[in-house]
């Protein structure tokens, strides 16, 4: 049996949750409360699952105990998972923990702390049963129910009158346009979709002819001071591009960069921790070897060009 309310409560007021629970089966509101709907030798946890998945709302008799109980927390978790309403009624004056607040947050609570309870429990059996009561959607008339309908009322007329039937003959279905437009509809979308595809390969050509092709250039040059003594051990690095030398002992490098484009002039530096650094604009058609002078520390920077 499905019951229409889970009772929840904590195992110290077991009385006044019974005394709620048989307030509303006197007023035909079925309800599952435990222990007495679990049948001995049965899962406890698996038989509140099933009650609560069952259930179409939950009472829920709060008190200090119950803000405590585990077992209350995970039943409020599931029932409001599950969207079922919450009715909360406020037993004991207690400050809610914001486990509990979290989930009956929303709804408006019933105050029963004073005493007498079955003063307040007709009231429950009224919110109870509001909660229960699920408003019927208006029925539902498809096309074919509407066309085979044999007769309207004419509401000016007060007369019966034969509704018209719109001619589906053919392999022509309700809902579906009908004339020229359903025969070329998919040769429309096979004509969109080339239009699509021609545009982007335009414009994909149109970008394409402004890159210029990347190609591979040598870079090979000698590292020296102001006295044209040989500078060993100068990182070599270009501007915006992958490179990366250092000079040898003769102050020699060589390296190759993959990715310059066609004439683009590049900026090579040259560093290392005893000389100024030293700029080079190189451009990348030239093939002879690149001076990079690199004063002592104690002199000023120099920059040489092409």
């Amino acid at each position: 049996m499905c019951p229409d309310v889970f009772v929840s409560h904590a195992h110290q007021k077991r009385t006044a949750a019974e005394a709620v629970c048989g307030e509303l089966e006197a007023n035909d509101v079925t309800c599952w409360i435990a222990p007495r709907d679990i049948p001995a030798g049965s899962n406890y946890g698996e038989c509140l699952s099933t009650a609560l998945d069952s259930c179409r709302a939950l009472v829920l008799v709060y008190s200090a105990d119950a803000n405590r109980s585990g077992h209350v927390q995970r039943e409020l978790e599931r029932a409001a998972s599950r969207g079922i309403p919450i009715l909360p009624l406020l037993l004991e004056d207690a400050p809610v923990a914001q486990a509990l607040q979290y989930y009956v947050g929303p709804y408006q609570w019933l105050d029963v702390s004073t005493p007498p309870l079955e003063g307040h429990l007709q009231r429950v059996v009224e919110l109870t049963s509001g909660l229960l009561v699920e408003p019927k959607p208006p029925p539902s008339r498809n096309r074919a129910e509407v066309f085979n309908s044999r007769e309207s009322v004419d509401q000016d007329k007060g007369s019966l009158v034969e509704p018209q039937r719109p001619d589906f003959s053919g392999d022509v279905r309700p809902g579906e346009p009908i004339g020229p437009f359903r025969r070329r509809r998919p040769l429309l979308g096979v004509l969109l979709a080339a239009a699509v595809v021609i545009a982007a390969v335009l414009f994909w050509a149109q970008h394409r002819s402004r890159i210029p092709d990347a190609i591979a250039t040598k870079i090979n040059g000698r590292v020296e001071d102001q006295h044209g003594h040989a500078v060993p051990g100068a990182t070599i690095t270009i501007d915006g591009h992958v490179f990366r030398a250092i000079s040898a002992s003769d102050g020699e490098f060589v390296g190759e960069i993959h990715d310059a484009r066609q004439g683009e002039s590049m900026m090579l530096r040259a560093t290392h921790p005893d000389f100024v650094g030293a700029t080079v604009w190189v451009d990348h058609e030239s093939t002879r070897p690149i001076s990079v002078v690199m004063p002592l520390a104690a002199a000023e920077d120099d920059t040489t060009g092409p």
